[in-house]
Formats: structure tokens, sequence, C-alpha cells
């Protein structure tokens, strides 16, 4: 089994109360179908929900809490808020062995109330699928290395923008020179995030080799970071590749423009010294 993302995303007004957020138009595979555009279509086998992040641009200051309902599941799931000081909210469901979503089933949501206008709001769930080999996970290397990237400009209201983490399809802008094409470079994605924009809320890290998602939301103009290792169980590591396989970076917005994250590489096989 591994996990991936199911998204819902959309810049829409939840000021007045909890409202439906629409499902995001993922490049890459979802994992899931839509049965419209508001509600995901499970896969035709049984998923388990590891844990629920979710990012609104405006902190909420008061308990308004929205809730994903599972058809076939007596209870509705209460959404985590966003905290003041701009954190993500996290719920994690792994100590109980995640939440079970019934095969074919459908989710809908009603979106944490927030705002005062149409704002960013993202429902991210981190679903174990055993349909999904997982991203591969490692310790870190024993060199680090600390860069900046821009995406590529983005599709409106669509995870998009995809470049590689290697800093050879966009070069980094910290003037640290890309890493090589090389099998014998391995490198583990340890920590990435930033500060969007207002209408700009997520980080998605795509493998193409697999052709699947995280997406992980981003509070705008709130510093969002994560920590991969210790969010996928392996202290001080994260999301392992090689150079000449990498991992790549988008994001969804309300236009075209471009975003930058930050993010930390362990790397093996290479002297980062050579880098800078």
């Amino acid at each position: 089994m591994g996990i991936r993302t199911w998204l819902w995303s959309e810049d829409v007004a939840t000021n007045a109360g909890i409202a439906v957020i629409q499902a995001a138009l993922a490049a890459g595979n979802r994992g899931h179908d839509l049965s419209t555009v508001d509600v995901i279509q499970a896969p035709q086998r049984e998923t388990r929900l590891a844990f629920i992040l979710t990012a609104d641009e405006t902190p909420i200051t008061a308990a308004a809490p929205g809730t994903v309902t599972v058809a076939g599941r007596d209870r509705a799931v209460q959404l985590p808020l966003v905290k003041g000081d701009g954190t993500p909210g996290f719920e994690d469901f792994r100590s109980v062995g995640g939440l079970r979503i019934p095969k074919g089933t459908t989710l809908s949501n009603l979106g944490n109330a927030s705002g005062a206008g149409a704002e960013q709001h993202q429902i991210a769930l981190f679903v174990d699928d055993p349909g999904f080999p997982g991203f591969p996970v490692a310790a870190g290397g024993k060199s680090k290395l600390a860069v900046t990237m821009a995406t590529g400009a983005l599709t409106t209201a669509t995870i998009s923008g995809f470049v590689d983490v290697t800093g050879r399809t966009n070069a980094y802008t910290n003037t640290i020179r890309p890493i090589p094409d090389s099998k014998n470079i391995r490198c583990v994605l340890k920590r990435i995030g930033g500060w969007n924009a207002a209408g700009y809320g997520t980080c998605c890290i795509r493998n193409p080799g697999q052709d699947a998602n995280l997406v992980f939301p981003m509070v705008s103009t709130f510093p969002t970071y994560y920590d991969l290792g210790a969010l996928f169980g392996v202290p001080g590591g994260g999301l392992a590749f090689t150079a000449d396989e990498p991992l790549q970076i988008g994001s969804i917005g309300v236009g075209a423009n471009a975003c930058t994250f930050y993010m930390e590489l362990g790397i093996d096989g290479l002297d980062v010294t050579d880098l800078s």
C-alpha cells in the first residue's frame, strides 16, 4: 500500500458558513474519479484515509469547522482548522489504522468557514491505497543542500507548472548549480515549503514515473513548511529518488504566476561543494 493525495481546492467564498469546495483538476493520477465536480469517486478497492491537511487563505478565528462525508460511514469527519499563526490544519488517523473508505464509494465535503469573500481553500486527503506502491522514502543523505526554485507558469485552478527538483528544468534561484543527471546520485527531499502569494495555496510533489501526486496545502501569505521525513515516518529522511529520475514540484492557484519554494535535499554520491 502507498499514500497519495485526493484534493479539493477552490477559490470560493466560505465566509458566510461552511460550503462545498470543488475537487481540483490534477495533472497526474488523482487516484480516483469524479462523481461530480464536487464529489470524489473512490476506486473499486477498499482504501484508508491516513491523514487530512487543510489550508484556508485566512486563518480561522472562530470554531467553524467543515466536514468530509464518506458514503457508507456512519459519521462525517470533522475537518481540522488552520491555526492563527498560519499552520495548516492536520488530523492523523494512522494510529488507528486509518479510516476505512469503502470501494467505489463517494466522498463529499463542506469546507471550513473563513475569510471575507472568494479565497483559496484546500482539503487534502492522504489516502493509503493498496493499488499504489507509494512514494519511496529513505533516510537523509550524507550531505545537505538547501535551494529555492520557481515552478513553471501555472494553469488556473489546475495542479500544474511542474519542474524537476534537481534545478535542471528551472535553475535554482539561490545560485546553486543543478544536480547532474546521474543514476548514481541518490537524493532525499527532506523539507519543502515557502510563502505563497494571495490566491495561491499548495505545493505539489509529483512522481512522474508513478504518475502520482502528494499535495501539501499552504496558507497564502503565511510561511508554510513541511518536514517530509517526520510526516512519512522516517525522521531525518524524506522522499527518495535518483538524480536521473527526479521528483517534480508544481502548484495551483487563481492565475498563471509561478510559485517559489524552498527545499532541503539530502544527497549521496556527490560532493555538494561542487554545486556552490
